[in-house]
């Protein structure tokens, strides 16, 4: 995963109330539901890639727990005999586009 300053600083300062995570960390509730995500599609569309993980994109934020997401409902989607590396396409924080983001207005 690519270094990012804000995940790192928010992970390290701010706990959430009850201390079981921190700011920034895909809760425990938020892996489930991923994971739950993952079997839907798979139910629904895992005939499309049962043999080939070539045709999976994935594209996420560089944000710490979107990755994490993304890995639930990869984890759940592919086939277990698929041990392929499936490729994640991040952008640079000043790139993103796929969460508001004023910079890349400039």
């Amino acid at each position: 995963k690519p270094y990012s300053y804000v995940d790192d600083r928010a992970v390290r300062f701010n706990w959430l109330p009850g201390g079981t995570c921190r700011v920034g960390q895909l809760t425990d509730l938020g892996s489930k539901q991923a994971s739950e995500l993952g079997k839907a599609l798979r139910e629904r569309y895992g005939d499309l890639i049962e043999h080939n993980s070539a045709n999976v994109y994935a594209r996420s934020t560089n944000v710490a727990r979107c990755l994490a997401t993304l890995s639930a409902v990869l984890g759940s989607l592919l086939p277990d005999n698929v041990h392929d590396v499936i490729k994640v396409d991040t952008l640079r924080n000043h790139e993103e586009y796929l969460t508001p983001n004023t910079r890349i207005c400039e």
